[in-house]
């Protein structure tokens, strides 16, 4: 099961970054991201809507803009 997804960013940007299993749907999950000179993790729960293999979608919205390192299933 899916509990939690985490990303790495570093950068100026604030805000979400949505992660999708279908862009037209509700995200299943929002990382507040917060700005960063260095790699940082953040991580949020994963709703329930997730079953068997899905592709992953991530959206970022805010002011700024953040690198994108990795991301990690919990």
């Amino acid at each position: 099961d899916l509990d939690s997804l985490s990303v790495t960013t570093r950068g100026p940007g604030k805000g979400l970054l949505g992660v999708y299993t279908e862009l037209e749907k509700a995200p299943i999950a929002e990382i507040h991201v917060s700005p960063s000179a260095e790699w940082q993790t953040f991580e949020a729960n994963v709703s329930d809507s997730v079953v068997g293999e899905q592709p992953l979608f991530f959206r970022y919205e805010g002011p700024g803009m953040i690198d994108f390192k990795a991301f990690a299933l919990g």
